[in-house]
Formats: structure tokens, C-alpha cells, sequence
């Protein structure tokens, strides 16, 4: 976002100032709009990052109860459970679905989100 905002030009915040707009203004007529997509691209990374963080929930949720795992916990431990090797009847087809199930809300993200996904990221390529 720092780099996002270092290049928006100074030209604009200049007029802006000139025509008499404050320092709350320019950040929220010119900054904020222009900034839009880049914040929707920050929002999309971080939304994924937290929805896959595997390390982080398995080192506070281990010891709980399987009722309060996070989707990737709840997936691992399905493997874990249907395992032919722990004992299971390798019937894999459940945690297929479920990844299926968990994966639609990051797709339908990206769908909904492609206009700003696209322009955020040719916005934050270009040079110059």
C-alpha cells in the first residue's frame, strides 16, 4: 500500500491543495479512490493467507477439541482419520469434498473480485 501511495503523483495533491481542499480531503477524494484497487488486493492476499494458515491455528488448536479446528486443521486431521494406515477405510472421498467445499469461498472471491484482482495488480507493475 506504502508503494501504492508513494506513486500516485504529487501534481494532484498540488491542484487539490490549490483549489482550497484539506489534508482530509485530499486523502479522501484523491488518495482513497485511487487506492481501491490496491486495498481490494491487499484485502484478497490477506483473506487467503489467514483462511490457509495451516502452522499458526495447529500450534494454538492442537490439544482442543475437534469441533473448534480450523479448516485446514479440520482437514488434516480427516486425512488423519481416514488414513488406511491409522486404521481407516481410505475413503479419501470425504476430504476431496471437503477441500472442494473449502476452496469455493477463495474462488467466488476471485470472481467476484477479478475487475479490482486484475487492475490492482497491472496498477502496482507499472513503471514509471
Amino acid at each position: 500500500m506504502r508503494q501504492f501511495y508513494m506513486g500516485v503523483p504529487r501534481e494532484l495533491f498540488e491542484a487539490a491543495r490549490v483549489d482550497g481542499c484539506s489534508y482530509w480531503g485530499l486523502f479522501w477524494r484523491i488518495a482513497f479512490p485511487l487506492t481501491i484497487p490496491s486495498a481490494i488486493i491487499v484485502f484478497l492476499f490477506e483473506f487467503q493467507a489467514s483462511w490457509n494458515n495451516f502452522t499458526g491455528s495447529l500450534i494454538y488448536l492442537n490439544f482442543g477439541s475437534t469441533e473448534n479446528y480450523t479448516v485446514p486443521l479440520g482437514i488434516n486431521y480427516a486425512m488423519a482419520k481416514y488414513s488406511p494406515t491409522n486404521g481407516g477405510h481410505g475413503d479419501y472421498q470425504y476430504v476431496m469434498v471437503t477441500a472442494l467445499v473449502v476452496t469455493l469461498p477463495m474462488l467466488l472471491l476471485f470472481a467476484f473480485g477479478q475487475k479490482y484482482f486484475i487492475k490492482g495488480l497491472s496498477a502496482g507493475g507499472v513503471k514509471g
